[in-house]
């Protein structure tokens, strides 16, 4: 539900030439309503091969091409170079729907996911993904996650790496209450 209405918001408030949305979808293929959504460039359902690559190349390229546009244009982000060019650049939002079947399937998709989690919010290029639990979740996409949202989770021993100590900190059992990544975390 997070997931979705991220989605939904990003598509109320920003127009298709401020944000293009690409989806990943490994859940349970949910994510499919937004394809036509304007701002969404493309849903690839986990058996759709070939949307996997085509959308793996393509983010490639794309982190490749905003560095060469950055550097001559002498800025270090998408807000300076927008401003620089009159806001001709969208961000990038990549959405992936339970992202450790992407790692297992699509093994090709690693090293572009660690890339955007790494440098491409410099380059306004960013990643949203839902996971069930961090174990699946390949550490170099994993260690460069710098905001998360950690709802009750069965094992209480996985907070810490996702969110940060929680010292005593509990969640009550209402449905919908998270921790947010911080020092200390933040209940909401």
């Amino acid at each position: 539900s997070l997931l979705m209405s991220i989605v939904w918001a990003l598509g109320r408030f920003y127009s298709p030439e401020d944000v293009n949305i690409y989806i990943l979808d490994c859940g349970g293929w949910a994510m499919n309503i937004f394809a036509g959504l304007p701002h969404v460039g493309g849903v690839a359902l986990d058996c759709e091969e070939e949307k996997f690559q085509k959308l793996g190349q393509m983010l490639t390229d794309e982190i490749a091409n905003r560095k060469k546009s950055f550097l001559k244009s002498g800025v270090s982000s998408l807000t300076a170079y927008r401003q620089v060019h009159g806001g001709k650049m969208p961000a990038i939002i990549l959405v992936i729907d339970n992202i450790i079947p992407v790692f297992e399937q699509y093994p090709d998709m690693e090293p572009v996911l660690a890339a955007i989690a790494r440098e491409g919010a410099t380059y306004g290029i960013y990643l949203i993904y839902t996971a069930n639990n961090t174990t699946g979740v390949r550490y170099k996409v994993l260690q460069n996650i710098r905001c998360a949202v950690a709802f009750e989770l069965t094992d209480k021993g996985d907070y810490p790496g996702i969110v940060g100590r929680l010292d005593k900190m509990s969640l009550p059992g209402i449905a919908g209450r998270a921790f947010f990544k911080g020092n200390p975390p933040i209940q909401f």
